[in-house]
Order: C-alpha cells, then structure tokens, then sequence
C-alpha cells in the first residue's frame, strides 16, 4: 500500500518536469556571452560582439551573465552556467533551453564558432 501511494505523489512530479521540458526544447542559437550590467535591455540595433575585458570585470564584481543572440536580435539572462566567464569573446553556438516570455536560458552545450575577438575598440582595422 506504501509503495502505491508512493507512486501516486511521485507520477505527477514525474509528469511536471517532463512536460516542462517539453514547454522549452533546447534550441540552438548563436552570439555572445556578456553581463548584464552593460547589456540591460532588449538590443536597439544589431547585436555585435561586446567588450570581453568589461563583461569580465563586471561578472567577477557580481553582475549576472546574459547571452546576445545574433538570429533573433535579443538578449536573454543566462541561467546557471558558471563557465560562461571563460566564453567571454568568443562568438558562439549554443544549445540551450529558452524560456522566450521570461527571456531566460539554461546552457545545455557551448561551441566556439571563431577565434578569440578582443575588445573591438583595440582589434586592427581590416585592411582593403
């Protein structure tokens, strides 16, 4: 009898997350990781690639971790993914559940798309 009412609690939590999951499936987006001090509302024109030295500083004082996508020019507040300081400047392609109301994420993979870009102030004019 136990084990039945066990299972009666447990099914529906079961039932909950998985349909949760299925409200956000993972989506695949590309950008930037940066922080939320400097990046605070939706982009007014294209998202570029942000300050990386910045959006460093500015995570390690406690500012939280926001990611730029390129595809739908938005920003969305990253959602526990501690590495994300060391993905500063690199431009890239996440997996990620996405929670569009909220403008929330939760990094499911990471891949670097290019090279380490700098703060885009320092980096050399490309020559003609």
């Amino acid at each position: 009898m136990q084990r039945l009412t066990t299972w009666i609690v447990l099914l529906p939590l079961a039932t909950g997350l998985i349909a949760a999951e299925g409200a956000n499936p993972p989506k695949t987006l590309t950008g930037w990781f940066s922080c939320a001090k400097c990046h605070t509302a939706q982009p007014s024109s294209k998202v570029t690639a942000p300050n990386p030295d910045c959006s460093r500083d500015c995570i390690k004082a406690g500012s939280g971790v926001v990611f730029l996508s390129e595809g739908d020019q938005s920003l969305y507040r990253v959602q526990g993914f501690e590495k994300a300081i060391d993905e500063l400047g690199y431009h890239e392609e996440v997996i990620a559940s996405v929670d569009v109301a909220a403008k929330t994420m939760t990094v499911k993979s990471v891949k670097r798309l290019g090279d380490y870009q700098g703060a885009a102030c320092t980096r050399p004019k490309k020559k003609q």
